[in-house]
């Protein structure tokens, strides 16, 4: 495969899928590669898959959430993010992901409980997000 070879790497995984038992591996390449690709509705479908054969798979869970967010549904992304959470609590992404959706739907209390953990975690949360929530927090 070459570099930046999408097709190749897309061909050479899907037919490593049809001939291994393990797949949670491949999945997750390509649930990754469609989604920085920007093909959110493909990556979105195997991240389904990933979760319904491996229920732990902590970053399909994150990227499904991800690909919710993208479409402003923030409902199923927070439930996405939280199982991701569930599955790996040290992700400062994972929390930082979290604390979006929860700013997106208006829920600043929780959203900065969430930063507060993404950044324990060592995930370095941009000053202007927090200065963002900080200013909101403080007119409501």
């Amino acid at each position: 495969l070459k570099m930046n070879d999408f097709a190749g790497f897309e061909k050479t995984a899907l037919l490593g899928l049809k001939n291994t038992d393990n797949n949670e591996n491949i999945l997750n390449s390509l649930i990754k590669e469609y989604f920085f690709n920007a093909n959110y509705q493909i990556a979105g479908k195997y991240a389904n898959e990933a979760i319904s054969l491996y229920p732990n798979n902590h970053f399909a869970c994150f990227i499904l959430g991800n690909v919710f967010a993208i479409n402003n549904d923030y409902k199923r992304a927070l439930i996405c993010y939280t199982m991701a959470i569930l599955l790996s609590r040290d992700s400062g992404e994972y929390y930082f992901k979290r604390a979006a959706v929860w700013y997106m739907l208006n829920n600043y209390n929780q959203a900065k409980k969430d930063m507060e953990k993404a950044e324990k975690y060592n995930f370095v949360v941009s000053n202007e997000f927090k200065q963002d929530l900080e200013k909101i927090k403080k007119e409501k």
